[in-house]
């Protein structure tokens, strides 16, 4: 019996560890869950709590308050996210700073309008141009302010057609309108006008300039240009007067000469001989010069445009000047030429005086090579180049050769008269183009000019 009480009291101290065991493993598990639970509620009330500091602050700066920060409550990735989002926001701050400061000081006046037509923004410079304080317009239209009575009307309507439509006539283009000053005098402006969102709303900025100086200049530029071109009229038909009215006493004078050295040359001593050589050089000098000032003073008037296929036209120029190529043992080889709309006597002149210079300026025992090239370009013009293998020209003088009566030589050295590069200027400048050189000395020059397609 005593063995069978100990078996029963040792079964009963098995059940009653047994059960102690089990319900300190509840226990200890109860504990964990609720430890968990509690530890996931606390967690998740901080990144709730760092994101809404995220939101408020976020919701600020949407205001434009640039300065407002998220506080940050803890090193993970909520405080990670929020330093970020404060880094920005202190990006963001700077920018709109430097914007700020370059509205403030824009050159021009800046005027921005929200979707009313009311003045949300008023630059100093459109305070210094119309008078009107930035505090005295803010929250106004801006048909009351600077637009004139006549245009107030059009302005609305320009508002409500963009809404309806979301096109402008007048945006993101410059136009010159008038506007109206707080004293009421109207004034020329530029204005030019961009639309754009801002936080979801629709606004207008507009950027104006004061153009009355811009304009009072551009009149008396044209007023210039009109009295520089009476007077350019003026001097050729004092050039063509006079020379037209120079050839009868030259031509007298030559006569008298002619005849004089006829009837007294067995007179002459040698001086009187020398003296009578310069009266006939200068004379025939002067019928050149004579010659060639009328024919500049005709170019441009009654001008015949053609159709013209240069290849052909050049070949009648080389064969007019046979002679002298032939003469000189000049080679000229002529490539890429093409049909154009000109004056035929105009462009035969112009390729006459260039290979004429060509030719007279060579170098001593060097047979003169002279090629004619044209090139046509995109921006509307045909580039002809006419280069050669002559004494070449300093490039100081790139400009002054092109100047009427103006000589690198003198008569003695190469003959002229210093009108035919000033010849080829005002064909090529009347042709719409213009000319100029490139040249080192010895080593030739090339002579490029333009001329618009056909």
């Amino acid at each position: 019996h005593l063995e069978d009480g100990f078996s029963f009291t040792l079964g009963e101290g098995s059940r009653w560890l047994e059960n102690l065991i089990l319900k300190l493993l509840f226990a200890v598990a109860l504990t964990v869950e609720v430890s968990g639970l509690l530890l996931t509620i606390s967690v998740s009330r901080g990144i709730q709590k760092g994101l809404d500091e995220i939101l408020r602050a976020s919701r600020l700066i949407a205001k434009g308050d640039f300065k407002a920060t998220a506080q940050i409550y803890s090193n993970d990735e909520i405080g990670i996210l929020a330093n970020s989002f404060n880094q920005m926001a202190a990006e963001l701050g700077a920018s709109e700073k430097q914007i700020e400061t370059i509205f403030n000081n824009a050159p021009d006046a800046v005027i921005v309008i929200d979707k009313t037509g009311r003045v949300i923004r008023w630059n100093p410079k459109a305070e210094e141009m119309f008078g009107w304080l930035a505090s005295e317009v803010l929250g106004r239209h801006l048909h009351e302010t600077i637009i004139p009575h006549k245009y107030r009307v059009a302005h609305q309507r320009g508002m409500k057609h963009f809404f309806e439509t979301g096109e402008g006539p007048v945006l993101n283009r410059r136009i010159d309108i008038t506007a109206l000053k707080k004293d009421n005098t109207e004034f020329d402006i530029e204005l030019s006008i961009s639309a754009t969102k801002v936080r979801g709303e629709d606004i207008f900025i507009g950027f104006l300039s004061d153009s009355t100086e811009r304009n009072k200049a551009q009149e008396e530029l044209r007023n210039y240009a009109r009295k520089l071109e009476q007077s350019n009229n003026n001097l050729e038909q004092f050039a063509y007067v006079a020379s037209h009215d120079l050839q009868e006493p030259l031509r007298t004078i030559t006569n008298f000469a002619a005849l004089l050295e006829e009837r007294q040359r067995p007179h002459f001593d040698p001086t009187s001989q020398k003296y009578m050589n310069y009266v006939m050089r200068a004379a025939e000098r002067m019928k050149v010069l004579i010659k060639d000032l009328l024919l500049f003073s005709r170019i441009g008037k009654q001008r015949v445009v053609e159709l013209l296929d240069l290849s052909e036209l050049l070949q009648e120029v080389l064969l007019d000047m046979d002679v002298l190529i032939k003469e000189n043992g000049a080679l000229v080889t002529i490539a890429n030429m093409p049909v154009l709309a000109g004056s035929k006597t105009e462009l035969k002149l112009l390729f006459q005086n260039l290979i004429n210079n060509a030719i007279k300026y060579r170098k001593a025992d060097v047979a003169p090579v002279i090629e004619i090239k044209g090139d046509k370009h995109t921006d509307g013009v045909w580039l002809f180049s006419v280069k050669d293998n002559g004494i070449g020209i300093d490039p100081e003088f790139k400009e002054k050769i092109f100047v009427i009566f103006q000589r690198l030589h003198s008569e003695h050295e190469y003959s002229g008269t210093g009108i035919g590069l000033a010849t080829c200027k005002k064909v090529v400048e009347i042709a719409g183009g213009k000319i100029w050189v490139e040249s080192k000395p010895g080593e030739g020059s090339i002579f490029y000019f333009t001329i618009a397609h056909a």
